[in-house]
């Protein structure tokens, strides 16, 4: 990118885009913002290194999970070095930044970072140790109503989930 205004002028570039982690077990969990060259990326028109005394401009990046804003951050004139936030860890997120530039400055390159971490997958013995004690719960659950009733008449056959009875 690069992007400038001249003096008493200004602009604004907005730029949208997804990202998603590339493995099923893979999530985003956090996102640093910062720039290049050797004042954050900004600087003053023509040979001038630093911008310009009365420039003003910001970079400002917000990453969103839908409409839910899960992370801001924000590099301006009063900044030093790069903005970091962390959040709840997301398959895919949405990204937008602004970049706001006034008086006499430009702007070559910003970067974005994203944190990914890789999430563990459930494993087949913990699944299974669930499904066992689910069916496990149900029969329990169904030999106390079962038995929780009283003594049938005489004769009568009470069908359980193991096996018949007779009372006499």
């Amino acid at each position: 990118m690069n992007a400038s205004a001249a003096a008493g002028h200004g602009q604004m570039v907005v730029i949208n885009f997804d990202v998603a982690a590339i493995a099923t077990d893979q999530r985003i969990d956090g996102i640093s913002e910062w720039s290049y060259l050797d004042w954050q990326g900004f600087y003053g028109l023509g040979s001038d290194f630093y911008p310009p005394a009365g420039a003003i401009y910001y970079l400002k990046t917000t990453a969103l999970d839908g409409a839910t804003s899960l992370a801001s951050l924000n590099i301006d004139q009063s900044t030093q070095g790069p903005d970091t936030q962390s959040f709840a860890a997301k398959q895919q997120i949405s990204v937008e930044t602004s970049l706001w530039l006034r008086g006499g400055v430009q702007m070559n390159a910003y970067v974005l970072d994203f944190n990914v971490v890789n999430v563990p997958e459930p494993r087949i013995g913990f699944l299974a140790a669930v499904l066992i004690a689910t069916c496990g719960l149900r029969v329990s659950i169904s030999k106390t109503i079962v038995t929780s009733h009283r003594a049938p008449a005489r004769g009568f056959v009470v069908r359980s989930l193991h096996s018949p009875r007779r009372f006499a």
